[in-house]
């Protein structure tokens, strides 16, 4: 068995640069480093929250991690923000397993370029689906809780959705129970970082709402389940 002291030894025969790289290998924290949005090198923690082959990350875009590229785009905005005046960006998300499934995660970001903030970029990522398993809500369950983070009422919702009032809150007793959360209040606070909002939102909810009119057998007609 080689005693502490001998490890100490072996290790500080390493070079700086190996022993960076044996602790970014290693490092219990998912961990990226990007170019200009681009995977050019991850560890193994992050392969293995994502669901890939640790030689497959090399060269993959970051849009390929979230639900939708419109959120990949509204994620990039807000952290581009921040990096440019600090270097440094934190915020929660929701995230995509190369799987399909859906969670949510914490994420710290640093650019070594302030005013380039994504040429080169380290990330880090926790993640926090046991907390909010943002991935068991299912796809109407995402579309009502994008809406109340919007400032919707359940009346406006349902009309927008082709429901009733009454189903909408249905859904809402759903939502709060999977994602263990008290009241809307505390539902919106939660979830508005992870969802579009704004000009971006309203262009995709109209899609939505407009896939959800045509494919309804009678137009008007409010869905009781």
């Amino acid at each position: 068995m080689i005693g502490v002291g001998e490890g100490m030894d072996a290790m500080s025969g390493r070079g700086s640069g190996t022993l960076a790289a044996l602790a970014f290998e290693c490092s219990p924290v998912a961990t990226i480093y990007t170019e200009d949005r681009v995977v050019k090198h991850g560890n193994a923690a992050f392969a293995e929250m994502f669901e890939l082959p640790a030689e497959r990350l090399f060269g993959l875009a970051m849009e390929l991690f979230y639900p939708a590229i419109v959120e990949s785009e509204r994620v990039a905005g807000n952290a581009g923000r921040a990096l440019r005046a600090t270097g440094r960006h934190a915020d929660e998300r929701v995230m995509r397993r190369q799987g399909g499934s859906l969670f949510w995660c914490a994420v710290t970001g640093r650019a070594l370029q302030r005013q380039d903030p994504f040429a080169q970029t380290v990330w880090c990522f926790q993640d926090l689906s046991r907390q909010w398993n943002i991935g068991a809500l299912r796809p109407r369950d995402r579309d009502v809780a994008m809406l109340v983070c919007a400032g919707h009422t359940a009346k406006h919702i349902g009309h927008m959705l082709n429901l009733s009032p009454r189903t909408v809150e249905a859904y809402l007793a759903r939502i709060k129970a999977t994602l263990s959360v008290r009241n809307v209040a505390e539902l919106v606070s939660r979830l508005r970082p992870a969802f579009p909002h704004g000009a971006e939102f309203q262009t995709r909810m109209r899609a939505s709402v407009l896939a959800t009119t045509s494919s309804a057998v009678t137009p008007g007609a409010h869905s009781t389940s």
